[in-house]
Parts: C-alpha cells; structure tokens; sequence
C-alpha cells in the first residue's frame, strides 16, 4: 500500500472515487447478493457499498490494521431495512472504527473490547485432579477401589424410562389445603419490574450501557452528560450488525442488534459466548485464499488526464446546446478565467482529503474587504470524534495546520472575487461538484437528476454558460472528478428559494410558474363546481 493512502481521509477519498453500482435486483430485494474481489474492483473501478468495504477492509489489513467487514441493515427513506456493508478497526487503545465509504465518515466507539495491551482472561482451572481419601488421611489407589468384593451387588441406576415402566396403582391423590384468602402477599408491581430489567441486564442480547464508567442509563438532560452520551454512545446510522469477517475469521454476533452496543471481543471465551466462531482451526488451515498480493497500478498520464478533461467539458456543451435548441432557445457559453477556477476546484479538493474530525467547527465564514459575508457549510455538523492515538500524536497537529492554511485560502479567494472577469452588468453564478466517475454518460444522467441544474437549462436567452471540469490523477488509475457549471446572468436580485422543494428560477420565469399556477387553480376550481 503507497504511503500517500496512510492518511485515514486521503484513504477514504480515494476509495470514495470509485463509482458506486446496486444491480437493480439488489435495489428491489435490499439483499447483499454477493461479494465482489479486490482485483475486479480495482480493474473496473466500480463496484457495490459491500464492495468498497471489501477492497477497504483489504487496504487496511494491508496497513497492519486489525480490520473486518460488518454486514447489518440500515433504514431507506420509508423506513424498510435493507443489507448494508462497513468496515471495522479495532485500534489498540480499547476503542472500535467504523468506517462508512458511502458518506467518507468514520465513527470511533470508545472502549468496546478489550485491547491489545490488556491481557486476556485465562481458562485455566478445566482439568482438576480428584485423590480419594481414605478414612486414616491416605491417598488409595483408584485401580484397587474399582474391584468389587465377592458378595457385593452392583450399583443399578434408574433411568425415567424405566421408572415409566413400573406399574403405577390408581390412587386418587391427596387434595391440597386451600389457602386462606387475604394471607398471600401481595406483589409489588415495581419491584418485579425491577427484579425483570435486572434480570434483563445479565442476558447476553442486553445493550452494552456502560463503557469505561460512563452509564448511559444515568445521564441526565445536561449539558456535560450530553456531551458525554455523545462521546461514548455517538449516533450511527446502521441499525443491527449481523457478521464481523476478515481473511483469518467469521464471528456472528450473538449480542444486542445494534452497533454501538455491543462488544467486540471476537476471541473472548465467555460462558454466553459474544461471537459465534464459523471457521475451527481445521477450517482455516484447509481454507485457501482467493487472491494474495494485489497490486495497485500508478495513477495516469497528464496527457491522458488533461485529453478526458477537454472530451467530458466538449460533451457537457454539446449536451447543454442540444437540450436548449429543443426548447428554442440559444445557448451561449463564455471562456472565463479557468485558472481561478482551477485554485476553487484545488480547494475544495484539499478540504476533501483533510479530516474532518480535527476541525471543530462546520463551516468556513469571511467578511471580504468589500463588506461581502461568504459562508461555505458542510452538508451536516461533524462531530469531533477522534481515537486517542490519533489525538496525540503528529496527525492531529498536520491536519490542523492543513485546516489553517484552508481557511485562508477561502478568505483569499472571497477577497479575489471582486476581479474576477464577469461581462458588464452581469452575475456570475456557479456551483462546484464532485463525481465519483469519470464516465460522460453517467455525469450527464447524474446532471440532469438535479433539479438546479435543470431549472439552469430552462433559463431565458439572455444568459452564457461556464463548463469547466478539473481531474486530480490518483493510485491504481482512479480519478477525482470535479466540476463547475455556471452561468452569467443580469444583476437582479434572485428569490430565496430551497432546492430540494423549489427550482431555481429568475425573476420572470418565477412570475410565469405562479401564474400559471394561480390559472391552474382557478380552472381545477370551476371543474369541480361544474
């Protein structure tokens, strides 16, 4: 594995920018149908979420890192289940990652085994010495006891099949006395409620609520208990975890459903056992790996990069020209500064290969010298929650001078913006995007999906289009694919408008969508009073 992928974030990047593909079996069913291999991953450059984690679990084990793949469901927008795949890392400090390739997050679970350090619990004590003990206090021989004298009648033990056997006379039973009524005592509802959670806690499917002397079954509704809650019981988005597996193992998880409360450890020999083992040692030495050593083929040319760069910008254009020439409009595209583009586009790329978890706040804010506020948000508040190791050590101080030199390189182009070649009386307006792919077909249907750049389309002749796309090489042939697509408009001021409920439009588009449906209304109205 290159040094370069050691970084956690660099890592989850780079196996974020493979394409992710569901067979449209396994979008009906929600099932995990099979497991693809390493090398299939990486010569297609596309795969399953349970591929990724495949390859991903495979890189780590590849790193010295005690890794497995965790299969367990999750909950779709209506609230079904479907089969999903992570991977887990048991860090040496007694702390558990969950690494998530879909959404590039890692969620640490502070003191879920035992350790690498901690020494485990022996299990001595199985094979006991028995010395019979004569009357005088000497040992005798067993050999000598065993012979049994000439008069003596050997011992018979009954079995409940031969007590069945015995005949059995009709006796009517004795009736039982009545109890005398208002002497039985009276049961306490709460204390058998408490006697049943007790009774609950020392099941072994019980939820795991206390972890290194946190309780979470006594936290309170304040501010340091919060903050503790989510230190050692974060919020995951998985909801049961089946199966923990690697190249050495299969542990079926015969604990609590849920993730975060559970143990992990796999080789603990309990009396209820935490993990079901699937493989015995004579399994694992007739198993046979399915590939061994894997290797990962440098990044492309620049020639070839910068030849995929122009054909997807030429082939975005052509599709832009195409879809406004059907509503009989025109479509302009205007050649502006790619170079200032190319330092927003190297930004964003950065941020992505920084952790995030070494940044406390969920945004980027500047006031430019023009009095412009600029805010740049994560799509949702990232919890800090880094593993002790990493805390201490160089990481965490790099990737806070990386976060530093990020922020100022935001201010300086928010300062920049004021220079940036725009037509006269016109607004230059754009949004950056990322692909996992560099595939024309797929980045036009994934275009044309949102609703933004579909109201952009259907915008009035008198507006230019930007298309710029940037390709950053990395290991094995992968590409992070990025680009912008914007437009130069009149300086009007635009309405306030959510994407996800309402299309971005202009002013006089605005005005003719609710007309026309106010005329919509009126005409729905009249047919039902017809």
């Amino acid at each position: 594995v290159p040094n370069d992928l050691s970084p956690p974030n660099v890592l989850m990047s780079w196996i974020n920018n493979m394409a992710f593909e569901i067979p449209p079996r396994m979008k009906r069913d929600g099932r995990i149908e099979n497991w693809g291999l390493p090398s299939v991953m990486l010569a297609s450059r596309k795969g399953t979420p349970a591929d990724h984690c495949v390859l991903l679990a495979c890189i780590l084990l590849g790193m010295k890192k005690d890794a497995y793949v965790c299969k367990g469901q999750i909950k779709d927008n209506w609230g079904r289940l479907l089969d999903h795949a992570w991977v887990l890392v048991r860090e040496g400090s007694g702390s558990v990652t969950l690494w998530e390739p879909l959404t590039m997050k890692r969620y640490h679970l502070k003191g879920r085994w035992e350790g690498e350090n901690k020494k485990k619990d022996g299990g001595g004590g199985d094979e006991t010495a028995v010395a019979v003990v004569e009357d005088d206090g000497e040992e005798s021989d067993p050999a000598q006891q065993d012979e049994p004298l000439e008069t003596e009648i050997a011992d018979v033990k009954l079995m409940q099949a031969d007590i069945d056997l015995l005949p059995v006379a009709m006796v009517r039973q004795p009736r039982a006395k009545a109890k005398q009524q208002g002497q039985e005592k009276a049961v306490d509802r709460g204390e058998q409620k408490g006697e049943i959670q007790k009774h609950r806690k020392g099941l072994v499917f019980a939820p795991l609520t206390k972890v290194l002397g946190c309780d979470l079954e006594t936290l309170t509704d304040s501010p340091e208990d919060q903050d503790k809650r989510r230190d050692f019981f974060p919020a995951l988005p998985y909801e049961t975890v089946e199966v923990c597996f690697n190249n050495f193992n299969i542990y079926g998880n015969m604990q609590n459903h849920h993730p975060g409360f559970v143990n992990y450890d796999f080789e603990k020999e309990t009396d209820k056992p935490l993990w079901k083992k699937f493989l015995t040692e004579a399994d694992k030495a007739n198993a046979l790996p399915v590939e061994v050593d894997v290797p990962l083929q440098p990044g492309l040319k620049p020639a070839k990069v910068a030849k995929m760069t122009k054909d997807l910008k030429e082939e975005l254009e052509e599709n832009i020209r195409m879809y406004r020439q059907r509503k009989g409009l025109d479509a302009f595209f205007e050649a502006t500064n790619e170079e200032k583009l190319d330092q927003w586009i190297e930004h964003f790329e950065e941020v992505r290969r920084t952790d995030p978890e070494f940044f406390e706040k969920s945004m980027f804010s500047y006031t430019a010298k023009n009095g412009e506020e600029f805010e740049y948000y994560w799509p949702k508040p990232i919890p800090v929650q880094m593993d002790p190791k990493e805390a201490d050590g160089g990481y965490k101080k790099g990737q806070e001078k990386k976060w530093v030199a990020q922020q100022k390189a935001f201010e300086k182009f928010c300062d920049a913006l004021d220079t940036f070649p725009v037509k006269k009386d016109m607004r230059f307006r754009g949004l950056p995007i990322h692909f996992s792919t560099p595939e024309q077909d797929k980045i036009r249907n994934l275009l044309l999906e949102w609703d933004v750049f579909r109201a952009m389309l259907n915008w009035p002749a008198d507006i230019s289009y930007v298309v710029h796309f940037r390709l950053f090489p990395l290991a094995s042939g992968l590409l992070s694919t990025w680009a912008i697509v914007a437009t130069q408009t009149k300086q009007v001021d635009m309405p306030e408008h959510d994407p996800k409920t309402q299309p971005l439009l202009p002013p006089d588009m605005q005005f003719e969508k609710d007309e026309a449906d106010r005329k919509a209304a009126i005409a729905a109205a009249r047919g039902a009073a017809k």
